[in-house]
């Protein structure tokens, strides 16, 4: 029984510290607090309406980043089409000249 005592004990003392170093702890908020130290409510709610602000700023240029870049996407692949275009007429022509390259040949001979 005298070791269950003295265990029991020795919970209760270390449940003791515990509670005065949270007091402690406790204390040393509140004069920070009273001393001026914490930021106040209304600080904080200036702060958040700041950092809202900004995120919905952020939002709005990546959305225009978005829109711009699509738009650079489309107008690159109409430029690769419009390349495919001139290769295709370019051939048309190349081919054309050759044929009247064969003719004027053939008339020559």
């Amino acid at each position: 029984d005298s070791e269950r005592l003295r265990a029991r004990v020795k919970v209760l003392e270390q449940a003791e510290m515990t509670l005065e170093k949270q007091c402690e702890v406790s204390d040393r908020h509140r004069q920070h607090v009273e001393r001026g130290g914490g930021r106040s409510l209304e600080e904080i709610s200036q702060q958040l309406d700041r950092t809202r602000r900004e995120n919905r700023q952020a939002d709005v240029a990546l959305e225009e980043s978005r829109l711009r870049a699509q738009t650079l996407t489309e107008d690159v692949e109409g430029s690769r089409f419009a390349a495919r275009n001139l290769q295709d007429v370019l051939r048309t022509v190349e081919d054309r000249c050759r044929e009247l390259d064969a003719e004027r040949m053939a008339a020559l001979m």
